[in-house]
């Protein structure tokens, strides 16, 4: 009886949040900036691309979309947390009775929610081609899917910005440059060196932030001395282990965790099931760093 009283609350206070932050869209001109900047764009690009050009081609326009939503999506997600740090209200539901994971859940379902309402428009472009057109439909439910997966991984990564900063405008700067870092990692690939005094200084300059990282909050010397020397003697044993593999790590990792290069799977109407985990994984991975920075808040 009481495990059901407490999932009822649970679900309550989650469905407060959510419906909370979708009202709020609505409530300023925020929400109304995003759609109609999203529902112009997107429709100059379905006239230029598929009217004008008489092609029923549907990845002519949603190729371009996702570039629209690349900037747009910090309008979403800037305000999802800062908001509530501005407004003293980030206390309310450090101690609220659900966990900080069903809190950025809510906030990030609203965010989905707004993006859902494009989708809809490019839904309906899918169904005038659909009429007036051939489109190849299999190729559409393949850059669907992508454009999808890819449009949660931008909201779940900006969620996550909105935790560590505090000023909206930071917010947006921060999750375009680290979208866009995600994006053209891929492109960077041949640029990066493949030697082996390299590949042992990315890995330093890793180790030593995140030991700076690991000592700003533990304020353990020992502590952060023992992870970076073991963090390093991993670092050896790959070497050994991989040798001529291991110069191709760093750019083997740029490209594992490039989004453009998976997303281009999708509009040649390919889905695969690691890009489609992948971007899932991606998704969770910020929403659960963003209830990770809501944590640490309670108990600062």
């Amino acid at each position: 009886m009481y495990l059901v009283v407490t999932t009822h609350i649970k679900g309550n206070f989650m469905k407060a949040i959510y419906f909370k932050e979708l009202t709020y869209f609505f409530k300023t001109p925020l929400g109304y900036v995003y759609l109609g900047l999203n529902l112009f764009i997107i429709g100059l690009l379905f006239t230029l691309q598929n009217l004008f050009a008489m092609s029923s081609n549907f990845t002519n326009f949603l190729g371009p979309a996702q570039i629209v939503f690349f900037f747009t999506s910090p309008l979403l997600t800037m305000r999802l947390y800062t908001e509530e740090r501005r407004a003293k209200t980030d206390q309310l539901l450090l101690t609220s009775p659900i966990t900080p994971l069903e809190i950025m859940l809510g906030k990030v379902l609203a965010a989905a929610t707004m993006f859902g309402l494009t989708l809809l428009m490019v839904l309906f472009y899918l169904l005038i081609l659909n009429i007036f057109g051939w489109p190849d439909l299999g190729l559409a439910a393949g850059a669907l899917v992508g454009y999808i997966l890819l449009s949660l991984s931008f909201i779940s990564l900006g969620l996550y910005v909105s935790t560590i900063v505090d000023s909206q405008m930071s917010a947006a700067t921060l999750t375009v440059g680290l979208i866009f870092s995600f994006w053209i990692m891929a492109n960077l690939i041949p640029i990066i060196p493949t030697t082996v005094n390299f590949s042992f200084g990315a890995f330093g300059v890793i180790t030593l932030l995140f030991s700076w990282r690991l000592w700003r909050k533990s304020a353990n010397a020992r502590l952060t001395i023992l992870v970076a020397v073991g963090l390093l003697l991993v670092i050896g044993l790959l070497y050994l282990i991989l040798n001529e593999g291991f110069v191709r790590l760093i750019p083997n990792m740029m490209l594992a965790l490039s989004l453009s290069s998976r997303y281009d799977n999708f509009l040649r109407g390919v889905i695969r099931l690691s890009d489609v985990v992948f971007y899932l994984s991606f998704s969770a991975f910020f929403v659960y760093l963003a209830a990770w920075r809501l944590e640490e808040g309670r108990y600062a």
